[in-house]
């Protein structure tokens, strides 16, 4: 029964969520039980290094709903952990993480470009957090049809520089370089727009493995649904990504779910398994999966060997007999092709290969 605790398992059900996975942790793994309805968080979930066979279990009866009510906050972390299963919930966020509206003028002057934006009723009307978001380089708009409410084809995110209050629930966002697309004409007055930016997750896995999400609806994140990154991987994923009721006080539904990527998942030893899942309305990729991204900083041509540089400061994740793609920076053509023959014992960033034909710095 999936809506029942693991047979055998220790459960911890005291109503505090985070005192009960500390105790579930500490005593080896067990089920911690959710209440039923909705339960209001301040400060998101975390499954500690450490944890192993730890279930969060939705209650039976009355659908078990945490509503995480600081949008930069992960609605559920789980880090370094085995064997962690989340079954039987939802999860939301209140405020929620985007505002939407209509926009009802654009303004080309020169090389400055405007897009006034009548906020629907019941959505967030206060700016800072917005322009905190383009501060970041993180701020953008996605543009629907008015007739279907779904993305508008041909008509690609805006990056926004700024966003300013003229007053009456209309927000002014300012264009960050200019927009082909207002210049053409594929966005324009009428049109549907929401915002989205990547400032957390509802669910984050961080150097785990063998994570089981079962039965999990997400309608909303400040960022990507699911984001997993690095560790055994190897997660099973059942979930529903979709949009969550109106807002108190609004008339009009949620344009989107999820602010960018439904799943996404990098730099682990094994894929997720992703089955019986609806992933609709998302701001980003629906599913992105892939490994690691590294700059080549130095060439021995003589040893045939290369010295790699990781965004994050990782050594390399490579091993004696995977391939290697190599592409311009520049033109983002790939230039060449070659294997691993050793990762240097001493410094995983060095890397000798069967060939450094192509290879650039």
């Amino acid at each position: 029964n999936a809506a029942a605790p693991v047979a055998g398992a220790a459960v911890f059900a005291s109503g505090d969520i985070q005192a009960d996975i500390d105790q579930a942790i500490a005593s080896g793994g067990g089920t911690v039980m959710l209440p039923a309805g909705a339960t209001r968080l301040s400060k998101g979930l975390y499954l500690a290094s450490g944890a192993a066979a730890v279930t969060l279990q939705g209650a039976s009866t009355g659908r078990s709903s945490l509503v995480v009510t600081d949008p930069y906050q992960n609605a559920i972390t789980v880090e370094n952990a085995s064997a962690v299963a989340l079954r039987d919930f939802t999860i939301d966020y209140d405020p929620l993480p985007v505002t939407q509206g209509v926009i009802k003028a654009i303004t080309i002057n020169g090389g400055t470009q405007t897009v006034d934006v009548a906020i629907d009723r019941g959505y967030r009307t206060d700016t800072a957090w917005l322009q905190a978001d383009a501060d970041l380089g993180e701020l953008g708009l996605i543009v629907f049809d008015a007739n279907t409410r779904l993305m508008k084809p041909n008509a690609f995110a805006v990056g926004i520089a700024s966003v300013s209050d003229v007053g009456g629930g209309v927000l002014r966002f300012t264009v960050n370089g200019g927009s082909g697309d207002i210049d053409s004409g594929a966005i324009a007055a009428g049109d549907l727009v929401s915002t989205k930016a990547w400032r957390s997750q509802a669910i984050t896995l961080l150097q785990s493995g063998g994570t089981v999400i079962s039965s999990v609806t997400l309608h909303a994140a400040y960022g990507a649904g699911v984001f997993e990154y690095g560790g055994a991987g190897g997660s099973d994923i059942s979930i529903a990504m979709v949009r969550g009721p109106r807002p108190p006080g609004a008339t009009s539904d949620r344009l989107i779910s999820v602010n960018r990527d439904g799943i996404h998942s990098k730099e682990v030893g094994k894929g997720a398994n992703i089955h019986d899942s609806l992933l609709e309305h998302i701001g980003d990729d629906m599913i992105a999966s892939h490994g690691s991204f590294f700059t080549v900083t130095a060439i021995d041509a003589a040893a045939q060997a290369i010295t790699i540089e990781h965004p994050q400061g990782f050594g390399s994740f490579g091993l004696a007999g995977e391939k290697l793609l190599v592409w311009n920076n520049k033109s983002m053509a790939q230039d060449a092709t070659s294997t691993i023959v050793e990762v240097d014992p001493a410094d995983n960033r060095r890397l000798r290969l069967d060939t450094v034909a192509g290879v650039d710095v």
